[in-house]
Formats: C-alpha cells, sequence, structure tokens
C-alpha cells in the first residue's frame, strides 16, 4: 500500500490538540513530490548519512495542551514526513529523537530534509512508511539514537537569604540568644560550573558561601577585673567547595529549566570575633551535603534568569581555636558538636558556553 498524504493532509487539520510543526525550509520545489514516491526515514546522528541537496529543517514540538494519543511516535514522524513531501523531499533524517519525559506526554523529533536522487544506504538503517495506518516498523538491528539535550558548559552565579537550622539553647541568657539569632541568618552566594552530556545530565563544581555577621557595643573583662568598653564585631562564614551532580529537564517551547542538584565536599567553618586590636577565631572543617532544586528562565539562547532552593548540611566535630596569639585544637563532645545545615532561597544568572 501506498502513503496516504490525504490523511495526514486530514489529521493536520485538528491543531487543537495535535504538536507543533515548526519548518525552516531554504528551498522548496513545486510541485510537490507525487504520492508514489516514497520519503525515506533514517534516524541517525551521524551527518554522513545526509546525501542530496539539503531543503530544510523540521522540529514537531509540544503546544503544551497536545494530547498523549495523538503525539505517538509514528505520528509526528508522520507529520515530519508530510513536511518533507511538501517542499519536494524524498529523505528525512531524524537528527534528534526526545521521547516523553516528565514535561510532555509526547515524542518530540528534530528532522533534516533532502531531495536525492540515489539513496546509498544500507536497507537496515532506515525504515519507509507505506502504511495508510501509520505503523512503522523498524529493522530488527536499527538502534534509534536519543538525544535530549545539545552538550555545554554551563557558569552559574547565584545570591539570597540564608539561614541555618540550628537550635538555640533556651538555658542561654535573652542577650545571648539574641546574638546568636544575628548569626543564624546571613547572605548566601555562590557559583557553579556544569557540563551538560546530552543526556541531560551534567557534572561539575561548586563554590558556596553562607555569611552571617554582627556588631554590638560589649564589654571585655581583663584578669585585673577591670574592663573596656567598645564594638565587638563576629562574622561567621560556612564555605562548601566540592564536586556536583545536576539532572535538568527542558519544556517542549525550550524557555523553562528544571534542574536537581546534589553534591559531596568541604564544609568549611570560621567564626572570628575582633574587638579593637585583639582577634580571636575558631575554625574546622566537616563532610558536607548540597541539595538544589531549581528553576531558570531562558531569556536568550545564551543567558537565563531563575530561583534556587538549596540546602546544604555538615557537622563539626573538631576545632582550631586562635586567641591570644595562641592556637590549640578542640575536640568538642558531642553534645557540644556544631551544627552546620542551612537552608536558602538564591536568584540566579546562568550563562551557556
Amino acid at each position: 500500500m501506498r502513503f496516504s498524504f490525504e490523511s495526514i493532509a486530514l489529521a493536520l487539520m485538528v491543531t487543537s490538540c495535535s504538536p507543533r510543526v515548526i519548518t525552516s525550509f531554504q528551498k522548496v520545489y513545486t510541485p510537490s513530490l507525487p504520492t508514489s514516491e516514497e520519503v525515506v526515514v533514517i534516524e541517525t546522528t551521524d551527518p554522513s548519512k545526509a546525501q542530496g541537496e539539503f531543503l530544510g529543517q523540521i522540529k514537531i514540538t509540544d503546544t503544551g495542551f497536545t494530547a498523549t494519543s495523538n503525539g505517538t511516535y509514528s505520528q509526528v514522524v508522520n507529520l515530519a514526513k508530510y513536511e518533507t513531501w511538501k517542499a519536494g523531499g524524498n529523505l528525512m533524517i531524524i537528527n534528534q529523537h526526545q521521547l516523553p519525559d516528565a514535561w510532555s506526554t509526547i515524542h518530540r523529533i528534530n528532522a533534516l530534509a533532502f531531495k536525492t536522487d540515489t539513496i546509498d544506504v544500507p536497507t537496515s538503517t532506515y525504515f519507509y512508511a507505506n502504511d495508510p495506518s501509520i505503523q512503522y516498523q523498524m529493522a530488527s538491528n536499527s538502534n534509534p539514537t536519543v538525544k535530549l539535550q545539545e552538550p555545554e558548559v554551563i557558569a552559574r552565579i547565584y545570591a539570597g537569604a540564608g539561614k541555618r537550622t540550628n537550635k538555640i539553647s533556651p538555658d542561654l541568657d535573652a542577650a545571648s540568644r539574641v546574638h546568636i539569632k544575628r548569626l543564624l541568618s546571613g547572605v548566601l552566594y555562590g557559583t557553579d560550573i556544569t557540563y551538560f552530556a546530552e543526556t541531560g545530565y551534567g557534572l561539575g563544581g561548586r563554590f558556596q558561601v553562607l555569611h552571617s555577621s554582627t556588631s554590638e557595643y560589649g564589654y571585655l573583662v581583663k584578669e585585673d577585673n577591670t574592663h573596656d568598653e567598645g564594638i565587638i564585631d563576629e562574622t561567621i562564614n560556612l564555605t562548601f567547595i566540592g564536586p556536583i551532580l545536576s539532572g535538568r529537564s527542558i519544556s517542549a517551547n525550550e524557555k523553562h529549566i528544571f534542574l536537581a542538584t546534589i553534591g559531596i565536599g568541604v564544609l568549611r567553618y570560621v567564626d572570628t570575633t575582633t574587638f579593637k586590636d585583639l582577634r580571636e577565631q575558631k575554625r574546622g572543617n566537616s563532610l558536607g551535603l548540597t541539595y538544589d532544586l531549581a528553576y531558570a528562565f531562558n531569556m536568550t539562547d545564551k543567558l537565563s534568569l531563575g530561583a534556587d532552593l538549596n540546602y546544604t548540611t555538615g557537622m563539626l566535630k573538631n576545632l582550631v581555636y586562635e586567641h591570644d596569639g595562641k592556637t590549640e585544637g578542640v575536640t568538642l563532645d558531642e553534645d557540644h558538636w556544631e551544627g552546620l545545615s542551612h537552608l536558602s532561597l538564591s536568584v540566579s544568572l546562568s550563562y551557556t558556553f
């Protein structure tokens, strides 16, 4: 049976729940090919399979309202073949095929249309659509290539508000509780650089800091029971450095990006207190874990703006204490371990290389 282009034309009239067809042709032959001539379909990312005169590109994607039943692989290939046929082409190469996922329930493809006199390709690498019921048969030894996204490197900077999740001991006096509460909240900032493969997974590195500080008027009691008054400044920096693993999904219109990230590395704690010419510091390192859920909107092909919810956690068990020109190591007992967990919400800016 011959391929029925009339049935495809009728299907294209049902636009309310059909996939979106985007074409970009450099050349179109009129009249179109006769219905008796087949359009050969090859699914491959091998550019050597391209033969003849390049006519243009076809993209079948989701409208956001596409019915699942109208977006099967057979149907989206059928739509792309129809556009190839209309332009006078007889060879169509599918170089990108995105399977249904969490963001779209239909198959999405990118295809290249060609017009060629001869197709010098082993028969096992392509299939014909010559059945009006649109039931396509792939050769048994043909393995379609699934290409979700383009490989790329993304650099991201972000900044926002962060808060440590430590509980304040009820045994402390009111002034101490207020002091500690101020140091639990701060500014979080950082940067990620991630290489994303075509599967949508990426490997990269992260540098992130939660900075909090407070300045209060107080006094220092000396050994002779006298005291010195002035401003006491205290800052705490929690710095995470380590590798990250990310997964991303891109919406059908390629405007919205959703990211999930996990990382493991070093979480460094530095608490510095200064009073006039005196300086005291406590510092230590912990195993750190970081988790992200992020959203980004593509403003251009290269630049994205987004929001990021992050949770980073660690527990400090050993300290280096520096005071009065002396440095000593301190092992904290379990009741005094320092919790380093913090939650943050940030605004991010991403650039794609």
